[in-house]
């Protein structure tokens, strides 16, 4: 015999972007003969997500500067360069830590 025709749905939408850790679909397919005789069968399909965290390629090395400028910023010394399995949209940022050994700063006073 001859199979008329073949269908099937998805029981699940599938999130945006590879950003979740696993999903389930249960996917129905149903089959009609040329006599409308119809017939069903589900398949499971497990579908894990990007569970990656990005990873860095290249990062800037460490500088020494005389001074404080506005020229310390990742715009100047330069900014990593990263890859992400998720999404090729990777935010990158930074933040600044500050630290003065307290010795290098005895005898200076706040005159006001």
């Amino acid at each position: 015999s001859t199979v008329g025709a073949v269908e099937y749905e998805d029981d699940s939408s599938l999130p945006g972007g590879r950003c979740f850790e696993e999903m389930v679909i249960k996917r129905t397919f149903l089959v009609t003969d040329g006599c409308s005789n119809t017939a069903t069968a589900e398949q499971r399909l497990t579908v894990t997500g990007d569970m990656t965290p990005p990873a860095f390629l290249e990062f800037p090395n460490d500088v020494t500067i005389t001074y404080l400028t506005d020229g310390i910023s990742p715009q100047f010394l330069g900014w990593p360069t990263v890859t992400d399995d998720c999404s090729a949209d990777v935010t990158i940022e930074y933040e600044d830590e500050y630290s003065i050994p307290d010795d290098r700063c005895s005898g200076e006073k706040l005159i006001t």
